[in-house]
C-alpha cells in the first residue's frame, strides 16, 4: 500500500495502478480511494490511475492541519507534486468537488486537462430567507448541528446505527440498485465521526457558484436519476454554469457511479479520449 507523506508528517494513503496519462480519483465525504474500485479496474488497461484517500479518510492520517476544504486542496498540490504528475485528469465525487473547486481558485488549471464532477452543488446549504433549491437532504442538516453540539456522545450515536442511517441509505434513491448498499455502509460507518464532522461542517459551508462560469477545463457533469442527497437538476445546474460542460444522467441516486457502473465507465472512457 503506498503512502506520500506530507510536511506535517501527516501519511495520505492511495491506491495505484496502471500506466499512461494520469486519472486522479477523489471520494466524497467519510468514504475512500475503494468506492471507485469499478473505475480503477475499468481504466488501470488504459490510464495510470491515482485513488487519493484524502487526509483522516480510508488509510490516510489526519496529521495537525485543520480537516477542511482548504487544506484538501493544499494536500492534493502537495500530493500532485510529490509524485510528479505535470497533467492529470481528474475525477472528483461529492465533497471532493469542493476540493477541487478550491484547488483552482489557490492553484489555478494548468495541469488539469479534464474534469468529471459527480453529485455536488457549489452551495449544500441555503442562507435563511434564500431562495436556492439545490440543497442537501435535510438530515445533512441534523448532522451538520451536531458537529457544533457539546460533547461526541449523539454523534456517535448517530453515525453507529446498527445498519446505517435513513441518510446512507436514502444516498442511493429510491428504487435504485442497492446492491452494494451493505458493503458502502460497513466502510462508511469505519470512519471516526470525531474527526469527520470538521471536514462536513466545512464543505457545506462553501459557495463556489460564482466560480463556474470562469472554469475553462473541459468538464463531464454527473448525476443519478433518483432523489437523494441532491434532487435531480442540480447537474443541470452546474452542467449550464460551466461553459461548454456536458452532462450525463445515470440510474441512480449519489452513488450513481457505482450502482450504473457500466455505463458511467463507458462514458468516462470515451470523454476522456
Amino acid at each position: 500500500m503506498p503512502f506520500f507523506t506530507l510536511t506535517d508528517g501527516a501519511e495520505l494513503h492511495y491506491l495505484e495502478a496502471g500506466s499512461g496519462e494520469t486519472v486522479v480519483f477523489l471520494h466524497g465525504w467519510a468514504c475512500h480511494s475503494e468506492f471507485f474500485k469499478y473505475q480503477i479496474e475499468a481504466l488501470s488497461p488504459h490510464y495510470h490511475v491515482l485513488a487519493l484517500d484524502l487526509r483522516a479518510h480510508g488509510r490516510s492520517e489526519a496529521g495537525e492541519a485543520p480537516l477542511c476544504v482548504e487544506t484538501f486542496a493544499d494536500d492534493l498540490k502537495a500530493f500532485l507534486d510529490g509524485l510528479d504528475v505535470k497533467s492529470c485528469y481528474v475525477v472528483a465525487w461529492s465533497m471532493a468537488v469542493h476540493v477541487l473547486l478550491e484547488y483552482r481558485r489557490r492553484y489555478g488549471e494548468e495541469r488539469m486537462k479534464k474534469w468529471v464532477l459527480i453529485d455536488m452543488s457549489p452551495k449544500p446549504i441555503r442562507n435563511r430567507g434564500e431562495e436556492w433549491p439545490y440543497i442537501m437532504h435535510p438530515n445533512m442538516k441534523r448532522m451538520c448541528r451536531l458537529c457544533k453540539a457539546p460533547g461526541v456522545l449523539p454523534l456517535m450515536k448517530l453515525f453507529r446505527k446498527p445498519g446505517g442511517t435513513s441518510l446512507f441509505k436514502k444516498m442511493f434513491g429510491k428504487g435504485a440498485d442497492r446492491s452494494d448498499l451493505p458493503w458502502c455502509i460497513d466502510q462508511i460507518q469505519l470512519a471516526d465521526p470525531r474527526v469527520m464532522f470538521p471536514p462536513l461542517d466545512s464543505f457545506t459551508h462553501k459557495d463556489y457558484r460564482e466560480d463556474l462560469p470562469s472554469i475553462k477545463i473541459p468538464t463531464l457533469v454527473v448525476e443519478g436519476d433518483k432523489k437523494a442527497l441532491f434532487d435531480p437538476g442540480n447537474g443541470y445546474y452546474m452542467a449550464s454554469h460551466i461553459p461548454g460542460a456536458t452532462k450525463l444522467t445515470l440510474r441512480g441516486g449519489h452513488l450513481c457511479f457505482m450502482q450504473d457502473h457500466e455505463r458511467f465507465n463507458e462514458a468516462l472512457l470515451a470523454f476522456l479520449e
